[in-house]
């Protein structure tokens, strides 16, 4: 099989769509071809079955798009590939390797350190790989969190109560979350938990989106198969089924960062942030406690938010011992989310859309 220096030469590929389980050999790319006229040509090649859009993907599933900035693009593809042809934008196309999953938090081909990289980068690095391994026929899920990472934020999910689910978990930060990891437009409106859980999944698999949907989609179908009263969206138990069996397949269950010193220093570093942003949120929720009992009434306030006792000595007692603390000044106000499910509802690409 040829290397992507073959690019400018005309490459010869299979053809495969899944629907209509047919085969094209010897189909050719040519280098004067633009992406609408590889489409074209795609199109023309199942004429007998009358399609009317053509969406070639990788071996993988992987779709290859028009963009040059793109590391899964028509121009990518080498000599000797097999492309997987779907017919609409929202057509289930699975990989037809078998799945690898594997603990990716070191190795040669990083340009620096995984904790040191940007959202966008690491996102970038993972699809490049993804793209090498469609080369090669090989399908790799690579995670980018240690477990003990992962297990720490679904805790503190867990243990949330309302109020504070919507400050620390509201469904703008899940979103934005989900949109920075997997680069998509819209994600399936959600339930606030089950967004934030997906929220903590894209994190642990950035840059692989169609591998985590693929997941999502086949544990909802396995919940409901069992049970066909239960709720036919996207459950919470269904995305921590997903993040559970992909640490088990990759026996990954338990493991942590590297002990080396990057990644000490950075430990060190996000548990003095932690420390830091935790007190400015303890100090908001303080103050929202003595907003509630001017407006409800200390008793009220306390049923509204049980374990805190009566808030007020709660609320004026944290914020005397903040004010006496002036070492470290905060005069940047805390920004607002909006959390509107309706406005804020965005829906993810593929099958979930359909659902």
């Amino acid at each position: 099989m040829s290397g992507p220096s073959e690019q400018k030469r005309a490459r010869v590929v299979q053809l495969y769509c899944p629907d209509h389980e047919v085969t094209v050999d010897n189909f050719i790319i040519t280098p004067s071809m633009a992406h609408k006229d590889v489409v074209t040509a795609i199109m023309a090649a199942f004429r007998r079955y009358k399609i009317k859009e053509a969406w070639p993907c990788d071996i993988n599933g992987e779709p290859l798009f028009a963009n040059a900035d793109c590391p899964s693009t028509l121009d990518d593809v080498v000599d000797g590939e097999r492309l997987l042809i779907a017919l609409d934008n929202d057509s289930p196309i699975y990989p037809e390797p078998p799945l690898e999953v594997v603990l990716y938090l070191d190795g040669d081909d990083l340009p620096k350190p995984l904790r040191k990289m940007s959202r966008e980068d690491r996102r970038n690095h993972i699809r490049t790989l993804r793209r090498r391994d469609a080369v090669l026929r090989k399908n790799i899920l690579r995670l980018n969190l240690p477990h003990m990472e992962v297990m720490a934020a679904l805790n503190i999910l867990a243990s949330a109560n309302a109020r504070t689910l919507k400050a620390r978990f509201s469904v703008t930060q899940s979103k934005r979350i989900i949109q920075d990891n997997w680069r998509v437009n819209e994600v399936q409106a959600l339930e606030l938990k089950c967004l934030a859980t997906m929220a903590i999944l894209s994190q642990a698999t950035c840059g692989q989106p169609l591998l985590a949907e693929n997941a999502m989609f086949d544990a909802k179908l396995a919940r409901r198969s069992a049970d066909a009263s239960a709720p036919r969206d996207l459950q919470e138990e269904d995305v921590q089924k997903v993040i559970d069996d992909f640490y088990q397949a990759a026996n990954a269950i338990g493991s942590d960062w590297p002990d080396d010193d990057d990644n000490a220093a950075i430990a060190a570093r996000q548990g003095k942030n932690a420390r830091h942003q935790s007190g400015k949120f303890k100090a908001r929720m303080a103050q929202q406690d003595m907003v509630d009992e001017e407006e409800m009434g200390e008793e009220a306030a306390a049923v509204a938010n049980p374990g805190k006792g009566k808030g007020k000595g709660r609320s004026v007692d944290y914020l005397a011992g903040k004010l006496s603390k002036t070492r470290i000044p905060d005069n940047r106000a805390p920004e607002a989310d909006s959390d509107d499910d309706d406005d804020d509802a965005v829906r993810q690409p593929g099958r979930m859309r359909r659902n």
